[in-house]
């Protein structure tokens, strides 16, 4: 796992930093200097050009520590442009050691500086509205420049909570941040505005990063691997699980068809469906059954095109009732508990899978809007208030357990087709059927989703990827990951 800082918890750790006996302005230096240190590693051409977009705060003061390091390595070719009056005390103090034919103003009417690399020092992560003015017009300026663009700590503009952009915010092809990897720039926008991310040791005390980082986390392809089920030697179809597929309806069978099919691929022991329709002939693996079994020995995967009603209501109170664990929840599964308000009905070890739609019908009165601005905090609201799995889809998927958030590393665009959270419910409820819990299940098995679309656009345009062929690719992508 990777540690995630969202603004406050970062702020945190540089206040108790400086509470240990550090002081801002060593931290301050050392942001500078590491950073000065990275730039000329990547950029050793010492006759490159540079402009450093100096905000009034702290960000700025890192900007300028860093440019006066890189003129004592050769780089000669620097400007520093302010916007506005320095507004922090340590920002004043790095601009008094700068020459100060080296600083320029920035003014309303001012154009882009020309130069070779910019620096983006204008905000770090206590930006919290959108950028006006000068500073909203440099930020256009330098997204439409086509020169090298380096963010420090953050990009400017970028919300380090929500991955969304305050309206405006830097795209860089590279952010230095400081001390501990920020939430936002691997969420939503936050991919795509920072770069590539390069984390810079400046001095917080690990003892501090890890009091505080405890809510939001990376799930690597290490902890994937670690947590993958083994197969065993002698095993047979009873050490791998039973899948009952609680889905399908007239107008929507695909979707418990592409269930099926997905728990299978993902080495389930048996997968069954309680339903008479033809729809199933051409699946000869699948089970066929008169009825729902309720017994404990079944991984229940109910929702996929279910549709929403007084016998899917019955269905979920006697699976609650039964204290039946091994359950996932998608589609209209969720929809009927939102409209026959069975959220008390929902176990600890249940699995829910809401897109941010679906999401916000189980919160009402939140709406969609309101989960899109900030899925990271409503997956961490949603799990502590009904003790659950949460993974809430989207760019990126976040899986939520209690006090704890996960963001998925895989997955792309290519999934963005109807279908696509139906392969993944049956994924996940795989991975239950053979043995982990409910969160593992969760964890691997968006990964593993997420995996399939990623490699698929190494070699083939976005577009095309349907939700049978993610099916299709999961054993190559298994096999892949475990090289």
């Amino acid at each position: 796992m990777i540690r995630l800082a969202n603004a406050q918890e970062a702020a945190n750790i540089d206040g108790q930093t400086q509470a240990s006996g550090v002081s801002a302005l060593h931290l301050m230096n050392q942001a500078g200097l590491k950073a000065a240190l990275l730039f000329t590693k990547l950029f050793p051409h010492k006759k490159c050009s540079i402009v450093f977009m100096i905000g009034p705060g702290n960000n700025g003061g890192d900007g300028v520590v860093m440019c006066r390091e890189l003129n004592k390595r050769g780089y000669k070719q620097t400007k520093l442009y302010l916007a506005t009056t320095p507004k922090s005390d340590l920002l004043k103090t790095q601009l008094a050691q700068i020459s100060p034919s080296q600083i320029l103003p920035l003014e309303t009417d001012s154009d882009l500086p020309p130069a070779d690399i910019y620096i983006d020092a204008l905000f770090g992560i206590g930006l919290s509205k959108p950028l006006t003015g000068i500073y909203e017009k440099m930020v256009t300026a330098l997204n439409t420049s086509t020169k090298t663009i380096i963010s420090l700590d953050i990009p400017s503009g970028l919300s380090a909570n929500t991955g969304l952009a305050l309206d405006k915010a830097v795209r860089a092809h590279h952010t230095f941040t400081f001390g501990v990897r920020k939430l936002g720039m691997f969420i939503e926008q936050g991919s795509e505005h920072s770069g590539r991310i390069h984390v810079l040791d400046i001095g917080f005390p690990k003892s501090i990063v890890q009091a505080n980082c405890n809510t939001y986390f990376i799930f690597t392809r290490k902890d994937f691997l670690r947590l993958l089920p083994a197969r065993q030697t002698a095993g047979n179809k009873a050490h791998y699980g039973h899948v009952q597929i609680l889905g399908g309806h007239p107008g929507t069978w695909g979707a418990a068809v592409l269930t099926a099919k997905a728990a299978y691929k993902n080495g389930a022991g048996y997968v069954s469906i309680p339903c008479d329709q033809p729809y199933f002939t051409d699946l000869p693996e699948v089970l066929i059954k008169d009825k729902i079994d309720f017994a404990d020995k079944y991984t229940f995967a109910a929702g996929p095109g279910w549709s929403v009603g007084e016998k899917q209501k019955e269905i979920l109170k006697k699976l609650a009732q039964k204290k039946l664990d091994r359950v996932i929840l998608d589609a209209d599964a969720l929809n009927t508990i939102a409209k026959y308000h069975l959220h008390t009905l929902i176990r600890p070890e249940w699995v829910l899978t809401p897109h941010p739609l679906e999401l916000a019908r189980l919160l009402a009165p939140t709406t969609k809007e309101d989960i899109q601005n900030d899925r990271p905090s409503y997956a961490l609201l949603s799990s502590k208030k009904w003790g659950c799995t949460i993974v809430v889809k989207g760019f990126r998927t976040l899986v939520a357990y209690k006090d704890k958030v996960f963001v998925i590393p895989t997955g792309n665009n290519a999934l963005s087709k109807a279908g696509s959270g139906d392969v993944l419910t049956g994924i996940i409820s795989a991975f239950r059927a053979q043995g982990l819990t409910g969160i593992q299940a969760a964890l691997c098995g968006a990964y593993l989703h997420g995996a399939v679309a990623d490699n698929w656009i190494k070699t083939h345009d976005p577009r095309g990827l349907n939700p049978s062929d993610i099916i299709h690719l999961l054993p190559q992508t298994l096999k892949k990951l475990q090289e």
